[in-house]
């Protein structure tokens, strides 16, 4: 999955079932093996961030504690920039490939087993199906849009060039729309491409 991979998916205890667990079969490797590469993948993404100026010292290292936002590691970030597939395949010693290829298996046990136990019906496990396999479509919607958003506020004398230029140069970063955080630009979390948002939030 592209987009919001352990969003919509959980991890840990949720209405879904356990996709961590899951994915570690699906890798056939113990659960303890996957969460060790999730939390060395979340370092170097948090490593990364803060090379480029995205973090601050001290964000880093809340982040990296979760003292700030009440999370740690995997089960509170959403992303970060860059793709977290490509951390993670490194950490676990794969190819993006094999790891895109478990992480469908492993969506496909934990819904099958939902619909089985009757948390989910068929209807809504081919929805959420349906959605993720769109959401690559979606955020290349977004970003057209946002561009032309910027350009237009630009033609109309609202922002000047300059602010036009960091604006297109940070993406969506930090901005925040009539229905909240709109993202913190770059590519998903630890299932594929997606934003910072959430996890900023405790989402």
């Amino acid at each position: 999955m592209n987009n919001m991979e352990m969003g919509w998916l959980g991890n840990g205890d949720s209405p879904l079932g356990n996709y961590e667990e899951a994915l570690a079969e699906a890798l056939g490797i113990p659960v303890e093996e996957l969460q060790a590469a999730y939390e060395k993948a979340f370092a170097v993404a948090i490593e990364g961030a803060l090379d480029e100026g995205i973090l601050t010292q001290e964000q880093a290292d809340n982040l990296l504690s979760g003292e700030r936002f009440g999370f740690h590691g995997r089960h509170g970030f959403r992303g970060f920039g860059g793709d977290m597939n490509e951390y993670l395949a490194e950490a676990l010693g794969i190819s993006v490939a094999e790891l895109e290829a478990a992480q469908a298996k492993a969506r496909d046990i934990v819904m099958a087993e939902a619909v089985e136990a009757g948390t989910i019906t068929q209807e809504q496990a081919d929805l959420m199906k349906a959605r993720g396999a769109i959401s690559t479509y979606v955020q290349e919607a977004m970003t057209t849009a946002y561009g032309e958003a910027v350009e237009k506020a630009l033609a109309d004398g609202v922002i000047t060039q300059a602010q036009a230029d960091l604006l297109l140069e940070n993406g969506a970063m930090g901005f925040r729309g009539p229905g909240g955080f709109f993202g913190f630009g770059g590519r998903e979390m630890f299932g594929g491409r997606g934003h910072f948002g959430h996890g900023c939030n405790g989402d």
